[in-house]
């Protein structure tokens, strides 16, 4: 019955890199950080020299496009001076170096992906596009270049598609799960049975049935329309009243436990691309009031907390992982790689 969405979690990436100020760093309107290609490899792959100035000078562009902005424009001029090497012709080294760790992090886990044989989707990358648009406004992207806006589209669909891949694994513990058991019964007190049907008809029947002595979930496993809940007897899951009544047309204000509500007509759902559904009614049953019992809660608060702590913990380590076991080079200018800690060390 609830529904949600899932928060999209990044695993060390520079996935809004126009979102932060200074998200991605070292900037420099010179060529002098750039010359003998590569910066660096990752598994044999390059990253050239230009690939790195040309990040940095759009950087650059992007902070002085905000620095006027009434919230971030102070932000914007402290992190442009910070980025100031020992003359106007060079970028600080510290600097330099973090935004070198930001394309290597990149390329480490694009062949990550692709050795499993995955790779970022391209509804993911016009989302995160989208979105760089909608947060920062056209004008902005535009003074940045695209660049920069490139960089942190991919970024961020790379991100997306590790998290994805270890949402699928990661598992969180019984601990965790019976923990976070006392905070989701008492977030979600009315739990409800539900029966769907094609038609009002059919939903009259079920309830009659149900009236004269039959068990609700045994009516709803013979005749509900919808698979997933007629499995489970027509238990729907447990939300607030608000959130019920949002989606059903029924008064739960003074509902008891065992009441019987409805038939309800549905109202039209949007078509998702995935066919019309052919159910329209719904009988409706109050089976509590006081929030699920562990075993009806268990599966939904396993999906909420995998979607976020144990997801954001798996994708820690799965990234950490591949940063220690990528053979990364670094151009001696910028610093030296540490497998350790996934970052470049500038030179002192």
């Amino acid at each position: 019955m609830e529904r949600r969405r899932t928060p999209i979690r990044r695993a060390g990436l520079a996935a809004a890199a126009l979102l932060l100020v200074g998200g991605l760093a070292a900037c420099s309107g010179t060529n002098t950080v750039v010359g003998r290609p590569p910066a660096a490899t990752v598994d044999g792959h390059e990253i050239s020299g230009a690939e790195l100035q040309n990040l940095i000078d759009a950087n650059k562009k992007y902070l002085q496009a905000i620095s006027s902005d009434k919230t971030n424009g102070a932000s914007a001029k402290t992190e442009l001076a910070s980025f100031s090497g020992v003359n106007e012709n060079s970028a600080s080294t510290a600097k330099v170096a973090d935004l070198l760790t930001q394309l290597v992090v990149y390329q480490a886990t694009i062949d990550e992906l692709d050795r499993l044989g995955l790779k970022p989707s391209k509804d993911d990358e016009a989302t995160a596009r989208d979105s760089l648009t909608k947060s920062v406004g056209a004008d902005v992207i535009k003074k940045a270049g695209q660049d920069l806006v490139d960089f942190s589209v991919k970024s961020s669909a790379a991100s997306k598609a590790l998290t994805d891949l270890v949402t699928k694994e990661a598992k969180p513990t019984a601990e965790q799960v019976q923990d976070a058991y006392p905070a989701y019964k008492r977030t979600h007190p009315l739990c409800l049975g539900l029966i769907f049907t094609a038609d009002e008809a059919a939903a009259n029947e079920a309830k009659t049935a149900v009236q004269t002595g039959e068990d609700f979930g045994a009516v709803a496993t013979q005749m509900s329309a919808d698979a997933q809940t007629s499995e489970q007897g027509g238990f729907a899951g447990c939300a607030t009243i608000d959130q019920a009544t949002q989606t059903f047309p029924a008064d739960f204000a003074k509902a008891k436990a065992g009441d019987l509500l409805g038939p309800v007509e549905l109202p039209a759902q949007p078509d998702t691309g995935q066919g019309a559904t052919p159910v329209s009614w719904a009988l409706i049953k109050v089976v509590s009031l006081s929030g699920p019992t562990f075993a009806q809660a268990k599966a939904q608060i396993e999906a909420q907390i995998t979607a976020g702590t144990a997801a954001t913990d798996a994708a820690a380590k799965r990234q950490a992982a591949i940063l220690k076991r990528a053979k990364v080079t670094i151009d001696s200018r910028f610093g030296t790689w540490n497998p350790k800690t996934g970052k470049i060390d500038a030179p002192s």
